[in-house]
């Protein structure tokens, strides 16, 4: 045998378990894709399917497994999903850093993303941001997009600007009636209130109810209490309280219902009524800031109402003394004051027939 031979079959032997071992780690590999790209796919499907059962800590969970199951964590739709999720859950940095997330890995536009960065920084009161990414959707939807103008009218609300509140929420509107966006249609009337155009806001109330298409998450109970406000504004008092009463007919905890009755009579001393009312908002609303003002307001009215009672009971009970002690009262009286007659004489109107009148004794001065 030459002396190359062994050489060479080792060589050969070393080029197949070489080979081999290429084999295995390309399989490995392709393996490896198949077996992440299917669990990522079916965790966006869990995501969605939880998010719309409103189970947005499952939806979390879900979607932050379709994104490590992702090569490279390229995942655009997981990420918006999951911003919403935050957004719902008020966990607001991990919100903003989700949807820009989203933005960054998508590809084109993504105004969707862009209105929900809006409406954090606007419930944060960062205006200028909230501003900034109201109008980047509005350029992406090449001008138009109703719910841009929606909240860029809340952020004039919130800078004070109304009249030009009320310009973006009828922007949003748009010319075409019946108008069908009731979240700015809703914003629209409430800012004619804060303009104290009570009339002109009432009649919006009403179209509203009389709308000929029932309009999407239209809230009858808001729409109630806004009018009773409205109503109470042009001292319609019992306009007011009827409107509020339709308030509680749909949601008998509707706490703020519950305080403007109180509040209301309270005004015009119905003072049992009144302390019914503002015990269902304690009830209702045990963490308001305005919670220890009412519970004082409790006491006082209670008090108030212990006082009258008590003078009550003693008025009837002097109402139920014996009547002889009356009418023997009566006769001494009468005996003093009135002086005998003689038969045959026309008693004359004197001041003795007159009741003399009460000492600063009998009065109580």
């Amino acid at each position: 045998m030459s002396p190359v031979a062994p050489v060479f079959i080792f060589l050969l032997i070393a080029l197949i378990i070489s080979g081999s071992d290429c084999q295995i780690t390309f399989a490995k590999v392709r393996s490896s894709g198949a077996n992440t790209v299917e669990p990522s796919k079916e965790n966006l499907t869990l995501g969605l399917s939880r998010y719309k059962q409103n189970d947005f800590d499952g939806a979390i969970d879900a979607f932050l497994q379709a994104i490590y199951f992702n090569r490279s964590s390229y995942n655009p739709k997981a990420y918006y999903y999951l911003g919403l999720c935050y957004q719902e859950k008020k966990l607001d940095t991990k919100a903003v850093e989700a949807l820009k997330k989203s933005i960054e890995q998508n590809i084109g536009p993504y105004p969707e993303a862009h209105l929900h960065l809006a409406q954090i920084y606007l419930r944060n009161d960062r205006l200028d941001e909230a501003a900034q990414e109201a109008n980047q959707a509005w350029v992406d939807y090449k001008g138009r997009c109703p719910e841009a103008h929606n909240i860029l009218g809340l952020i004039a609300q919130k800078r004070g600007d109304l009249h030009g509140a009320s310009d973006q929420f009828l922007e949003a509107l748009g010319e075409k009636k019946p108008w069908r966006y009731t979240e700015a249609w809703m914003n629209y009337a409430e800012n004619l209130i804060r303009l104290k155009l009570w009339g002109d806001a009432i009649i919006q109330f009403h179209n509203m109810l009389e709308n000929k298409a029932p309009l999407k998450d239209i809230s009858y109970e808001k729409i109630y209490l806004d009018i009773g406000i409205c109503l109470l504004a042009k001292d319609d008092h019992q306009g007011a309280i009827d409107n509020w009463h339709e308030t509680l007919n749909y949601n008998p905890d509707n706490a703020m219902a519950h305080l403007q009755l109180a509040l209301l009579l309270d005004s015009e001393r119905h003072i049992s009524s009144a302390i019914k009312e503002y015990k269902e908002y304690i009830r209702l609303s045990p963490e308001s800031p305005e919670v220890g003002k009412i519970k004082n307001q409790v006491l006082k009215l209670e008090q108030t109402l212990r006082e009258a009672q008590g003078s009550k009971s003693e008025e009837e009970r002097y109402r139920q003394l014996p009547r002889n002690f009356d009418n023997k009262e009566d006769e001494d009286r009468e005996k003093i004051n009135t002086p005998p007659r003689q038969t045959g004489e026309t008693k004359s109107p004197t001041s003795a027939d007159t009741p003399a009148p009460a000492t600063s004794k009998e009065s109580g001065f």
